[in-house]
């Protein structure tokens, strides 16, 4: 659902709901797959691929946060470097597991 919003969002040229749609569906996801889960694991019981993961959810927040914080937002080219940033991550994950 959220994804067809964004495209919904995105068609109609309304930049500043789709960032709020984003951001505020990125927090419900990161409360329950990372907070919640992280309450019965240590972060000192992560594998190597565990801190691999987490480091690269911490850059790829940084670089959409700085996309997003220049004058005009985040643009064409800085969409699909996220793009190919997150599936990067799922195919580093994939071959990791």
């Amino acid at each position: 659902p959220n994804a067809l919003t964004a495209v919904r969002l995105g068609l109609a040229g309304r930049r500043a709901a789709l960032v709020g749609e984003t951001f505020n569906s990125n927090t419900i996801n990161l409360g329950f797959g990372v907070i919640v889960p992280s309450l019965f694991v240590t972060f000192t019981a992560l594998t190597t691929l565990g801190r691999l993961q987490l480091a690269w959810l911490v850059a790829v927040t940084v670089f959409t946060l700085g996309a997003l914080a220049r004058p005009g937002g985040m643009r064409r080219p800085d969409a699909v470097v996220l793009v190919i940033l997150y599936f990067a991550f799922v195919g580093g994950t994939l071959v990791g597991s």
